[in-house]
């Protein structure tokens, strides 16, 4: 299959930053801030001072189409290069990993189901680089822990993700949620994230730094719970980064159980849409800086 790929190098030397949209075919604001961008670099509005870029608007084009998440699995579940790739979302994967064989850096913009501020993930934070590519971002929050909460979990959901991909290419890696799917403000997020990365890396123009008023925050996953019957249920409708304290119900099984949290936590992603046998929530808690 052939994906929709675009690349722009400079006369002068410098990083490879890769940058992908719609790994989950109903975050639309990737592909709108991506070809946004792609349009100002042809016509000039936007130059490359040095390095590379190459963009990949549409990583999950059939389900882009369908306004789906996916057509068969999770891309970002199953984001590793395959002998005999069974799914349409293996096969993508075959396709995508190689790009990140000489990638210095890498973004993968997102959107969330539920609304909820910007946040980002940076999965390996004992890089400097990532954690510097962080603070350059638009984001107050971040999202630690992704890797050891699927090593843990009792699920077969898959744990290959693109940052873990990226990380094991040797490429610096974050992974940018930019507001909820059918938020327009989520593809002005996503134009401002990629800016902020071209001018992190001294790739174009310097922009205006952002407000220091708002202290970073970070939040360590701690679980991650499944949909298990179509009649498990929220106890109301949370948003994304919810702050809940201990002792609220947070959702109640099809059995009766009720899932308590026994400290104050963070509800994260928050899916009302999941069906079984998908992620339904997280739980994390606030690190101290």
């Amino acid at each position: 299959m052939l994906l929709e790929t675009t690349k722009f190098t400079s006369m002068k030397s410098g990083p490879h930053l890769v940058v992908f949209g719609a790994i989950h075919g109903d975050e639309v604001c990737g592909p709108r801030a991506i070809r946004g961008i792609i349009a100002d670099l042809e016509a000039g509005n936007l130059t490359l001072a040095s390095g590379s870029v190459t963009f990949v608007p549409i990583c999950n084009p059939e389900a882009h189409a369908a306004g789906k998440r996916s057509i068969d699995e999770n891309l970002n579940r199953v984001f590793c290069v395959t002998d005999s790739p069974q799914s349409y979302e293996a096969r993508l994967a075959n396709e995508l990993c190689p790009l990140m064989t000489g990638a210095d850096v890498f973004l993968d913009i997102h959107s969330q189901n539920a609304p909820g501020p910007v946040s980002l993930f940076t999965d390996y934070p004992e890089d400097p680089r990532n954690r510097a590519l962080a603070a350059a971002l638009p984001s107050k929050y971040v999202l630690l822990g992704w890797p050891a909460i699927y090593e843990e979990t009792e699920h077969d959901f898959g744990s290959y993700s693109t940052n873990r991909c990226a990380h094991e290419n040797g490429a610096a890696e974050v992974l940018i949620e930019c507001g909820q799917n059918e938020d327009p403000e989520a593809a002005v997020v996503a134009r401002e994230v990629i800016l902020r990365t071209l001018a992190h890396l001294n790739m174009i123009d310097p922009l205006p730094a952002l407000s220091s008023d708002a202290e970073t925050v970070n939040i360590r996953m701690k679980r991650v719970y499944a949909h298990e019957h179509p009649d498990d249920r929220f106890e109301k409708e949370w948003e994304h980064l919810e702050l809940v304290s201990k002792g609220t119900c947070i959702a109640v099984r099809a059995t009766g159980e009720r899932i308590v949290v026994d400290c104050d936590s963070i509800v994260i992603f928050p899916k009302v849409t999941a069906t079984p046998g998908e992620e339904w929530f997280y739980l994390g808690e606030v690190e101290p800086n």
